[in-house]
């Protein structure tokens, strides 16, 4: 635990420093990333198997491999690394879908079910108790903001990309909906539709983009 101090304390003062920019919420979201990270690794597993085993638990033990893969940032390979790896230590199958020769699915053993019940339901409450100490519209503004941001942050890296590219927009301008010109004092209007306004909130994973729980899902 005293190994953890000094990165606690570090990114407490870069977040300080940054003040209210989006370097502080940069800073927010890897200290996030890291206190799974050092999880994981006391679970014994990577990161990337740790999100597969959790969805595993969420989803009450199997999931299509499609959904697994369309559900995160890590890239096909990756993931499948990550549960060959779990298949490996005998915590999760790789069977086909009944009545498929093509699809698989993966599922929770009942080692994996147990490694669940002592790593990944309690990572789970502590999310959810977490959480609980935001009001209920203060966790629905949290999920809301942080959407809207996201959606904003990929609309303006986006447009970085085609600057880029021969032809591309201007440099570091965002086109504009109605005509696609540049327009370099004009960021991004994402669109705070149903879709956005919808988003759930259930835990810290939700408010750093990942893969919401869904409501009701945690063990009790």
């Amino acid at each position: 635990m005293a190994d953890q101090m000094p990165h606690r304390t570090a990114s407490a003062c870069a977040v300080h420093a940054a003040g209210t920019s989006a370097r502080a919420l940069d800073y927010l979201y890897n200290e996030i990333d890291k206190l799974y990270h050092v999880y994981a690794r006391g679970c014994g597993v990577s990161d990337c198997a740790y999100w597969m085993l959790y969805d595993l638990e969420i989803a009450g033990g199997a999931l299509p491999l499609a959904e697994l893969t369309a559900s995160w940032s890590y890239s096909k390979q990756t993931i499948n690394s990550a549960l060959k790896a779990l298949k490996d230590k005998g915590l999760v199958d790789l069977p086909y879908m009944e009545g498929s020769r093509k699809s698989k699915q993966a599922c929770l053993t009942a080692d994996g079910r147990a490694f669940s019940s002592r790593h990944i339901v309690p990572a789970i409450r502590a999310e959810e108790r977490a959480f609980s100490f935001l009001a209920p519209d203060e966790q629905d503004e949290l999920i809301r903001l942080v959407r809207r941001y996201v959606d904003a942050l990929d609309a303006q890296l986006a447009a970085v990309e085609g600057a880029e590219a021969p032809g591309g927009a201007c440099p570091g301008d965002a086109p504009t909906p109605e005509s696609g010109a540049c327009h370099a004092s004009a960021p991004a209007s994402p669109s705070e539709g149903p879709a956005a306004a919808a988003q759930p909130a259930a835990g810290p994973r939700a408010a750093g983009a990942r893969v919401p729980v869904p409501e009701g899902a945690v063990p009790t």
